[in-house]
């Protein structure tokens, strides 16, 4: 293969006077490589020539400094309010279309429009299409324009902004007043750069175009060759010109490719072809065509698989000898149009290459400072100020404990901090809170945006934690490395830090970037003086981060080549392959976010969507013209799981003159055989839990309840992680009231009424009368307040917070409320059917453990058994147990089968009705002289269901019976109690069984919100 540049240095490899020569290239890259080909094509001694990119090229030639991204934002800001005067919105809302609007002044600069005539033009145009608004941006206008579009037809304005409309006229008014002036906005700003000496890329353009052709011969090297160029601004056609017309210039064009040369029906061929036809080269390049060329395209099924595929063909290149040197695979390239794949990439790297060189370097919006600064800027945007404190979300503070720099360098702060937080469950957090900690700093607001000093103070507390984080990562390294550890971050910095350095990680990098970015932040307010928000000031330091990146360090000219597509222009391998061959990848989907309408942009020669795709395509085909090997990798992932345009297009052009394969990579994924898990109970220590013992210590005594025992119904393993092994769920609280949480509510809220304590708080004893007339003054006088305080106590964790409830508490607050109205209007409609006007309570609440015996012909059933009813009491001399139910519980059954049968599809185990069972069997126990019992559930979302009902077949055929339901009564030796003893007692004596096992349910459908599913592969 003769590269490219190998072709343009063979023929100036021989010049005289080499060194009076100057070589201009699109980018620093190809000139690096250019370099090296130079000098392998040179005999003997020879001085280099200039090698130069064309903005650092035209830079010297006009003697202008580029002025930076931020300080351009704050110029035009400052111009902008010039000329707005009292109309112009607040910085903080116009800083989000700065970057648009400079964008296309470089964009009409370099493109030497006449901008009096562009911002004009807008009147004569009859139609404007949002093609170039996309939603954002619209947001965007509706904030700095103070006012909201129409929300019935949000884009009829932009579709025909001169018909009348209702309530469009402020709208339309604003947007073309502001158009209006972006010309006056344009002269300011430039004639602000031009008072400090700086411009922008498209000043320096537009000026260099202009002086060029006044600039006297000795200020121009005696030769400008313009090499690599694929598309041209007007500036630099004009530039080009003039300097062919002086005779000082040569241009090479690289379209050897037949299809770049020969296709008319090529967009990206046609561009080049008319820059060579209007430039000629001074020799023509070898022709090159794809016949022969190996073209795979690699369908796989993911997007993160791309990369880890991508080594697996390296590795067989190794094999096959096409990378002859492992150390120095400078031959071969990987292509990354999507610079995602990077990390994926980089850490599927084979260990086969020793050698790598990365050209793209790695972009600071992956930095893990950058997402963490994301966080801040959202918790301050959510924050709200009461009394006189300020307050944030709590899942902001939350997220912002929970990620890795705060958990590194805080590590303990933020695990106390986090408990804290999960205790009290407060949804707003108060800054008095978050003091006295390491990353207090990141809670602290700004009083005044309009404050400069303040302002700048802010950014020096930001600097200061980076530092803070910096110094804790760089000691960790220092430990790791056997260096000795520095005392300040001053030391970071120093001279003999190199052996450091090697070693310095990639997210110490970030910070330190990120520091530069607040210093440049800051030394602008400080010279501009512009008042801003701190949302702002942490968009201000985003739009800077963008452009940053962390340059790795290594030999350009050796090693297999990472590359960003940008990078590869003038540059050919003889491997290469493509990553991201998607559609809407590679090529990108382009929409220029712009002020300006595609019609007029066109009608201006600036940058159009349909440039920006023949951009795309030349250089696509141009990249894969000289090698011999190309392989172009998509993902058919879900999302963007269509090939790209350029591979369907290969297809069609080269036919079979191409060796052209399609491959499909299968990831088989297949689950192991499913092993069983069993736990042999003779080895565990279930005994001290449930053996029988003689008497019952509630202190110390170890029990069964009704809900491990319906555990070990469904799923005996559950019950052995739970109760054995003690493994709980994660009891992290979160946004929302769990189902727990919402009952405590309700049944302490009733208790106040059915069971109040003592006066002065003592625990009430005995029984306690409660008439029709306290409930009805409850539900009028004392409800709503024993609701609120309860919600106080067991969900917000805090009862002195006299605060207005706010979010799903409040939200919840009524419906709280109607539960437990549901249960006082129930006792009232009782009391009267019953013709009683007040019923005894025996008790709320209180445990009670004792020594159940549900043998059974021989069978030892014995266990310690603990239970707390909801409620007991009696009504016109019936005993009755009651248990509250929030949820869908069953108050029906047909047959005690109902009561035990297992979790599943079919839902029918009756496990409330099963609770109170084994309670009134209990109190039966504990009082001998209760042997009538009438067990009630009270189903306050549906309250009429209340009760405990069993169906009897009171007439029909076999095949079709119909049942009568009456109310469950419970009798210590009626036929119904016996028997479910007796099955009680079975399940029972099978936990006891030593010889038996701990196994996992059969119906998969109990594991569906079981907390071990994840741990026993379910």
């Amino acid at each position: 293969m003769n590269s490219f540049l190998q072709q343009v240095a063979q023929y100036y490899a021989t010049t005289p006077h080499l060194e009076d020569l100057c070589f201009v290239f699109p980018n620093r890259r190809s000139g690096k490589f250019f370099e090296q080909r130079l000098a392998e094509a040179i005999n003997g001694p020879a001085m280099m020539p200039r090698i130069v990119a064309m903005v650092d090229f035209l830079s010297d030639l006009t003697g202008h400094n580029q002025v930076g991204q931020l300080e351009a934002i704050l110029v035009l800001y400052k111009a902008y309010c010039q000329v707005m005067g009292d109309s112009a919105s607040p910085m903080d809302a116009f800083v989000r279309w700065a970057s648009l609007i400079i964008n296309d002044f470089n964009d009409a600069d370099m493109n030497l429009v006449d901008v009096r005539q562009l911002y004009a033009n807008l009147h004569d145009l009859r139609e404007i299409t949002t093609d170039y608004l996309d939603d954002d941006l619209k947001r965007d206008i509706e904030r700095v324009l103070n006012v909201n579009l129409p929300g019935a037809d949000n884009q009829r304005f932009w579709r025909d902004p001169w018909r009348p409309q209702e309530d469009d006229g402020e709208v339309r008014r604003k947007y073309f007043t502001l158009w209006e002036r972006l010309y006056d906005i344009y002269g300011a700003f430039h004639e602000m750069l031009a008072q400090q000496g700086l411009r922008t890329v498209g000043g320096i353009y537009r000026d260099a175009a202009d002086r060029v052709k006044l600039m006297d011969d000795h200020r121009l090297p005696r030769k400008v060759v313009m090499v690599g160029f694929s598309t041209l601004s007007v500036s630099e056609v004009a530039i080009f010109k003039t300097l062919q017309q002086r005779g000082v210039a040569d241009f090479w064009w690289d379209n050897a490719l037949d299809v770049l040369r020969d296709d008319t029906n090529n967009p990206a061929g046609k561009m080049v072809r008319e820059y060579a036809q209007l430039f000629p080269m001074p020799k023509s390049l070898a022709p090159e065509t794809l016949e022969g060329t190996v073209v795979e395209a690699v369908a796989v099924p993911s997007v993160v698989g791309q990369a880890k595929w991508a080594f697996h063909r390296v590795d067989q290149w190794l094999d096959q000898g096409f990378i002859p040197h492992p150390d120095n695979a400078i031959n071969t390239a990987i292509v990354l149009p999507d610079e995602s794949l990077f990390v994926p990439l980089m850490n599927s790297v084979s260990d086969r290459i020793t050698s790598l060189n990365v050209t793209m370097g790695y972009s600071m919006r992956y930095a893990n400072i950058v997402s963490l600064m994301h966080l801040v800027a959202r918790a301050h945007r959510q924050a709200s100020r009461r009394a006189d404190e300020w307050t944030f979300y709590r899942e902001d503070v939350k997220d912002i404990l929970s990620h890795p720099i705060i958990k590194a360098a805080f590590t303990r702060q933020a695990m106390e901090l986090s408990d804290q937080l999960a205790e009290r469950n407060e949804w707003n957090i108060p800054t008095s809170t978050l003091c006295n900690k390491g990353f207090a700093t990141l809670f602290t607001p700004l009083r005044d945006v309009k404050d400069v000093n303040q302002v700048l103070a802010y950014i020096d507390r930001l600097t200061d934690f980076c530092n803070q984080v910096k110094l804790s990562t760089s000691e960790a390294v220092y430990q790791r490395s056997g260096l000795p550890a520095k005392r300040s971050t001053s030391d970071v910095d120093h001279d003999d830090d190199a052996d450091i350095r090697k070693v310095l990680p990639l997210q110490s990098a970030f910070i330190d970037l990120y520091v530069e970015a607040l210093d440049q932040l800051k030394l602008a307010f400080s010279v501009h003086g512009v008042p801003v928000a701190d949302d702002t000031i942490f968009y201000l330091i985003d739009r800077l981060v963008q452009t940053m990146v962390v340059p790795f360090e290594g030999e350009p000219l050796k090693g297999l080549q990472i590359m960003g597509l940008q990078e590869t222009r003038s540059l050919d391998f003889e491997n290469l392959m493509i990553l991201s061959m998607n559609e809407r990848v590679f090529p990108r989907r382009h929409g220029i976010a712009s002020f300006i309408p595609d019609t007029l942009r066109a009608a201006f020669y600036m940058l159009t969507g349909a440039r920006q795709e023949a951009i795309a395509a030349y250089d696509f085909y141009r990249l894969i013209g000289r090698a011999s090997r190309v392989v172009l990798v998509y993902s058919t992932a879900s999302e963007g799981g269509e090939a790209s345009r350029f591979i369907g297009q290969l297809k069609l052009l080269y036919d079979d003159k191409v060796r052209f394969t399609d491959c499909r990579v299968d990831t088989k994924v297949s689950s192991p055989a499913e092993t069983p898990i069993v736990v042999d109970k003779s080895h565990v220590p279930i005994y001290d839990y449930v053996n029988p013992c003689a008497s019952v210590d509630p202190e110390h005594a170890h029990c069964l309840s009704h809900s491990s025992i319906a555990e070990y119904i469904d799923c005996p393993l559950r019950f052995y992680l739970h109760h054995v092994e003690h493994l709980t769920e994660n009891s992290d609280k979160g946004d929302f009231m769990d189902y727990g949480t919402f009952g405590d509510i309700i049944h302490d809220a009733l208790q106040q009424l059915y069971y109040p304590p003592m006066p002065g708080g003592a625990e009430r004893k005995g029984s306690y009368t409660v008439t029709k007339q306290m409930i009805a003054d409850f539900k009028k006088g004392s409800m709503r307040k024993e609701v609120l305080r309860h919600i106080r106590i067991h969900y917000l964790h805090n009862v002195e917070d006299k605060t207005p409830l706010q979010g799903e508490a409040l939200i919840l607050q009524e419906t709280l409320e109607t539960f437990v109205e549901r249960a006082l209007d129930y006792d009232l409609k009782m009391l009267d059917e019953r013709g009683v006007d007040s019923l005894e309570v025996l008790e709320c609440e209180v445990s009670h453990p004792v020594q159940l015996d549900f043998s059974h012909d021989g069978v030892e059933a014995k266990f310690n058994f603990t239970y707390k009813p909801d409620r007991v009491d009696r009504v016109a001399g019936q005993l009755r147990m009651v248990d509250y139910k929030t949820g869908g519980d069953k108050t029906e059954f047909k047959t005690i089968d109902n009561l035990f049968v297992p979790f599943g599809n079919d839902k029918k185990r009756c496990k409330a009705i099963a609770q109170l069972m084994l309670y009134c069997n209990a109190w039966h126990l504990e009082h001998h002289e209760d042997r009538v019992i009438e067990p009630v559930i009270y189903k306050l979302r549906k309250i009429e269901e209340t009760g405990v009902f069993c169906q009897e077949n009171v007439v029909g055929t076999e095949k079709r019976p119909k049942y009568e339901k009456r109310q469950l009564i419970f009798e210590p030796d009626s036929d119904f109690n016996l028997e479910f003893k007796q099955r009680m007692g079975d399940i029972i004596a099978q936990l006891l069984d030593r010889s038996g096992q701990f196994t996992q349910a059969t119906d998969t459908h109990a594991c569906q919100y079981c907390r071990f599913a994840d741990f026993c592969r379910r």
